[in-house]
């Protein structure tokens, strides 16, 4: 916590630094004479007096400023000439001089960020699984298409599609595939609402459409039973075709309905990065228990169900249906 705290500071000092510089310069550059340089609030640490201005670092580590001759009108001092008071320059000149903190701060997180793109690069957003029949497949998305822009705007992260999806409107994007650009277009659908249920001492069967919970028939709201059903209670669940399931609810976690373009994005692969035990740097999990790992969402669902205890079953209903129990 306080390693975290003296790295906030020290960035902020850099900001606050970057900032008053860009006041600084410009008020030099149009002749205006800076009285004093300050970093941080507060009583005065250190000060070195230039030739015309005071530089001091102060004790509270939490801004800074800039203090030009004849900003305060009501402490004019009289010993600075009349041209170098910046009340007696152009107006365009004292709007670049305030102006200049700013644009210098964002030209520092300009040139972060572009350091951050040339020595580490950017994420890039990729396609790892698209669910049949949904509007991503339908409108020809495949597994391992890079997508570039979304709506005519460069795509760093994920952030800006997700965005899009939320709305539920057309999206317009642009996907690399084998070097080419492809031009897609689609509208995201509404998924009804979903939920992942870990039960525990499991007994019964489970069927292909959930029709009630607890002998009470069941609409489709998981979400609703979000606050009565609690863990280690027991829970029965019916199914259209007859079957029955029952145990120890053990995990409930329900999903409101949402937009969605039924895609799984990329975000590992199955290589193992470094030698550990019988594994080397470099191989390639294909399956684990018989379960395959081509893909990331592979490995995902591998590892909830590996955490799965002996009689335990984890189910994923979407809607009424039942889209994966083991």
């Amino acid at each position: 916590m306080l390693l975290a705290i003296v790295y906030f500071l020290l960035i902020l000092t850099g900001i606050v630094v970057v900032h008053e510089l860009g006041h600084y310069l410009f008020s030099r550059v149009f002749g205006v004479r800076v009285l004093e340089f300050a970093i941080g609030m507060g009583p005065k640490l250190w000060s070195k007096k230039g030739k015309k201005t005071t530089f001091r670092i102060n004790a509270f580590p939490i801004g800074g400023y800039v203090r030009p001759a004849g900003e305060d009108l009501d402490a004019i001092d009289s010993s600075v000439p009349d041209n170098e008071q910046i009340q007696n320059k152009p107006a365009w000149q004292r709007f670049i001089i305030y102006f200049a903190g700013p644009a210098f701060s964002l030209l520092l997180g300009f040139l972060i960020l572009s350091l951050v793109a040339v020595v580490w690069g950017f994420q890039e957003v990729k396609i790892d699984k698209v669910e049949l029949g949904s509007p991503a497949a339908l409108s020809g998305m495949l597994p391992g298409d890079r997508i570039a822009s979304v709506n005519g705007k460069t795509l760093l992260d994920n952030t800006r599609l997700s965005e899009a999806v939320v709305r539920g409107e057309k999206i317009d994007l642009v996907v690399i595939r084998e070097g080419r650009e492809v031009e897609i277009t689609l509208i995201p659908e509404m998924l009804p609402q979903e939920a992942f249920i870990v039960i525990g001492n499991v007994s019964g069967e489970f069927g292909d459409a959930l029709s009630s919970i607890n002998g009470a028939s069941f609409n489709g709201d998981y979400v609703g039973y979000g606050g009565i059903l609690s863990p280690e209670s027991t829970i029965r669940l019916g199914f259209a075709d007859g079957s029955n399931l029952s145990g120890t609810l053990l995990t409930y976690s329900p999903t409101e309905e949402r937009y969605a373009m039924g895609i799984y994005y990329a975000n590992f692969k199955p290589i193992v990065a470094t030698d550990f035990g019988q594994f080397r740097k470099g191989d390639v999990l294909v399956s684990v228990n018989g379960m395959t790992t081509e893909t990331s969402y592979d490995l995902t669902t591998m590892s909830q169900l590996l955490s799965l205890k002996p009689n335990e079953l984890l189910i994923q209903f979407t809607g009424r249906e039942t889209t994966f129990a083991r």
